[in-house]
């Protein structure tokens, strides 16, 4: 946990304010915004724990922005991580910490533990964890609480045992870890289990890049896939297309009337579970017309090709990219128990259609093939630009990292 004193390097403010309002009683010092006073001269250094980094998982996505932010702000940031794939920020330190455990459960343990031990020997004003571990200040809360999906019998089992050990160094009564959630809904369903203060939850905006819009047409011309002009183009995205739900969205094309279906693409963006789905679109006589692309860094131009994204995920604690595809004008077709799936009907830029154990594939194939027809209009796009511009969708880093500043300043 942090402790020690303030990291001032530009500045001779040596003191926190916890103490300055001890040497001078009575005064108000929460009132000053410092900021806005000295400017960007407070320079801390804030560690970051994360199990994996990869560059195209959700998560990863989250935590790199974070990391941008911080060195934005003229902070040091030194990652803990088990392992690194990917380019590597220029001004941040990786500490590596690879260790023996012969499975997932054992592994993340002994990365807690070999964690704590670092920040024992080492300050850091504020420690920020993407997964759930002890000795954090922050926990960026992007996985749902897992203590409420799982049975007595699971509970149990030694691999959930440690995960509920480490959640509950998180979200326990007793600890004092802040947490940040991307999902509302999230912090009453730990609440139950946990009894956690609700002074211990944040809730974090989105935070996507804005984009740079073009017309469809433009779009679909530098992403070099080919499209007639009566085609609608359907894309998935997803690192994980398997928790993603692809196999749902391949059933509902299938499912399609045989004139529709034949005026449709389906373009998947992603690289777990792909081998799978080709053999599934095969299967169902649709593999002319799904287009598996890997990973990709265009999809926002990718987006702005299509015609409808669809998210019918098995699990999704948020899903940047529902909001994505909003701010580029990309209607959405979602299970509810996504966490931003409230992001498309508020904005009625799509069908929000029952997820989790009230998923049905009848709903999900009918709600597919109304999505069509209900595209001639273009009242979705719009609806989509239009919320996107009224509603804050871009700040959640900048948040995170203030959120660490004053936490270092005041404690």
């Amino acid at each position: 946990m942090a402790s020690g004193n303030l990291k001032t390097h530009y500045l001779q403010y040596p003191l926190k304010l916890s103490t300055l309002t001890q040497l001078v009683p009575g005064f108000v010092w929460e009132t000053i915004d410092f900021e806005a006073v000295w400017g960007r001269g407070f320079i801390m250094h804030f560690a970051f724990c994360l199990f994996k980094y990869f560059p195209y998982g959700g998560l990863q996505r989250d935590f790199i922005k974070i990391t941008r932010a911080a060195l934005a702000r003229g902070h040091h940031i030194t990652v803990f991580t088990m392992a690194w794939q990917g380019p590597i920020e220029a001004n941040v330190v990786i500490k590596l910490l690879p260790n023996r455990g012969i499975s997932n459960h054992r592994r993340a343990w002994l990365f807690s533990e070999q964690v704590r031990a670092c920040l024992a020997r080492q300050h850091f004003d504020a420690v920020l964890g993407f997964n759930r571990q002890a000795g954090l200040d922050f926990y960026f809360a992007a996985d749902p609480c897992l203590a409420v999906q799982l049975s007595f019998w699971q509970r149990l089992l030694p691999r959930y045992r440690c995960y509920l050990a480490l959640e509950r160094a998180v979200y326990g009564s007793k600890t004092t870890t802040q947490l940040l959630l991307l999902d509302p809904k999230q912090q009453a369903l730990s609440q139950v289990i946990y009894h956690t203060p609700d002074a211990r939850f944040s809730v974090i905006p989105p935070g996507i890049d804005r984009p740079l819009r073009v017309n469809q047409a433009m779009a679909r011309a530098q992403v070099n896939l080919t499209v007639s002009a009566t085609e609608r183009v359907l894309l998935a995205v997803g690192y994980d297309q398997k928790r993603k739900g692809i196999e749902r969205s391949l059933i509902a094309l299938a499912a399609l009337p045989q004139a529709l279906r034949q005026s449709v693409q389906l373009w998947v963006v992603g690289s777990v579970g792909i081998d799978a789905a080709q053999c599934q679109a095969k299967a169902l006589g649709i593999g002319a017309q799904v287009h598996f692309l890997g990973n990709r860094q265009d999809v926002y131009t990718l987006m702005q090709a299509a015609d409808l994204l669809l998210h019918p995920a098995y699990q999704e604690t948020a899903g940047m990219v529902l909001v994505e595809a909003l701010a580029n004008g990309l209607p959405v077709l979602v299970t509810e128990n996504c966490g931003y799936a409230f992001h498309v009907a508020k904005a009625s830029a799509g069908k929000v259609v029952p997820g989790g154990g009230d998923y049905s594939q009848i709903t999900y194939n009918a709600a597919l093939h109304d999505s069509l027809l209900t595209l001639m209009d273009k009242c979705w796009q719009a609806n989509a630009l239009h919320y996107a511009e009224r509603q804050d969708l871009f700040t959640m880093p900048t948040q995170v990292i203030k959120r660490l500043e004053q936490f270092a300043c005041y404690e």
